[in-house]
């Protein structure tokens, strides 16, 4: 009997682990291609579960340079800089986005209009933000008013800086960092931008 128990023992011992899991109930591993098929099924499905938000798409952009510009005195409105981005279409595409702009606005000649002692239009000049068209967003627009005046020692350099947000929907959008004349006849003085920078930070919108 002892010998019978040993023999059964031992042909337990070398028994493959295909029979010992069908002896205890544990299923075979499903073939290779059907394990591909169950992933190509599940795979879709989390990603449709997961929270949009989780697949977010959330820009960041720049542009900023030290190289000098002129402001055309005969046009209201010279590009300092420009960003673009893309919104793609989601289950909720909207994105809303802040822009920051900011410059470095410098009189490099003195040079006054010496026959307009007053303040007036010519001596000021308009910077902002603008969307998709060149033309400055009135809730961005900062003034900068530029005069050299007789016996005062008038400051030559201004910081200039401005924000403002956006709701985007899906499409390419530009963004323009403008500065210019308050008047395009040509009577202004000429100032130059000899640093700037402007920045897009976007964040998708889930609506909670």
């Amino acid at each position: 009997m002892k010998n019978q128990m040993l023999k059964s023992i031992k042909e337990m011992s070398i028994m493959n682990d295909s029979s010992l899991k069908n002896l205890i109930g544990i299923p075979e591993r499903p073939p290779k291609f059907l394990r591909h098929i169950l992933l190509g099924c599940t795979l879709p499905l989390s990603l449709v579960l997961l929270p949009h938000s989780a697949l977010g798409h959330n820009p960041v952009r720049g542009s900023q340079t030290q190289n000098s510009i002129v402001l055309d005195p005969f046009s209201l409105y010279t590009t300092l800089a420009q960003v673009t981005i893309n919104v793609p279409n989601g289950i909720d595409p909207t994105h809303n986005c802040a822009v920051i702009a900011s410059a470095n606005v410098f009189n490099n000649t003195g040079i006054d209009n010496g026959s307009l002692t007053e303040d007036s239009s010519v001596h000021r000049y308009h910077f902002g933000i603008g969307l998709d068209f060149i033309a400055i967003d009135p809730s961005s627009l900062r003034v900068v008013e530029r005069r050299n005046q007789a016996d005062v020692n008038d400051p030559d350099r201004w910081p200039v800086s401005t924000n403002r947000t956006f709701s985007l929907s899906p499409g390419n959008h530009t963004f323009y960092f403008l500065g210019g004349p308050e008047t395009d006849l040509g009577e202004s003085p000429a100032i130059t931008v000899n640093r700037r920078a402007l920045s897009v930070i976007c964040s998708h919108d889930t609506g909670a």
